[in-house]
């Protein structure tokens, strides 16, 4: 600023200055676009693929190793003799639980339960059975089972009580299928016995 004559004068590119100044001060910064980043989008493709590879070798490896199997048969016989001990205990576990849910359900009254409990009574005496017979044949004589009898290959030959009662122990069907029969019987009319109460309160 100069002082002439007792005026002011402001030079002109002065005014200007501030102004641009002003100006930069509040227009916003324009920051510029981000760039895509090749090496990252490249990095995230190899880490798929890095992560589909092992899967197709894992899944390649179990097809091959599936299709060299061995022959498998349906019925498999249990080894002598830890094969037979772990049987007749799963026979002796099977027996508490079906004694034990009787005992705790043999007063309760309602559709259903009356069959229920009669094939808990099924399922303990089959379980008796079974475990008699697998253990009369662990030491039976194999001289015993003779063969051609007519149409049947082999036979058994009885010579005692004990080998009467395992000739008709076998027979352990008898047993174990009608206790599913009345299991079933009674979920059904538990079923339908739930479902007609649901209607009476719907109406």
């Amino acid at each position: 600023m100069r002082i002439a004559g007792g005026r002011s004068t402001v030079h002109s590119h002065s005014y200007r200055e501030d102004t641009e100044k002003m100006n930069r001060t509040l227009k916003p910064a324009r920051h510029p676009a981000p760039r895509e980043n090749p090496a990252a989008s490249d990095a995230g493709t190899d880490g798929a693929e890095s992560i589909r590879r092992p899967t197709v070798l894992w899944l390649s490896g179990l097809c091959l190793a599936l299709s060299d199997a061995d022959m498998a048969w349906a019925v498999q016989t249990h080894g002598a003799p830890e094969g037979l001990y772990a049987h007749q205990i799963g026979h002796l576990v099977f027996l508490v639980a079906m004694i034990y849910i009787w005992l705790r359900t043999h007063r309760r009254t309602g559709s259903g339960w009356r069959m229920i409990r009669l094939a808990f009574v099924f399922f303990a005496v089959w379980n008796i059975n079974t475990f008699i017979t697998h253990a009369i044949a662990a030491g039976l004589d194999p001289a015993r089972f003779r063969g051609d009898m007519g149409p049947l290959s082999r036979y058994f030959l009885a010579q005692s009580t004990l080998d009467v009662y395992f000739f008709f122990g076998k027979m352990d069907h008898l047993l174990c299928i009608p206790a599913a029969l009345f299991l079933g019987m009674g979920l059904h009319q538990m079923r339908r016995a739930v479902s007609g109460e649901g209607d009476d309160h719907a109406r």
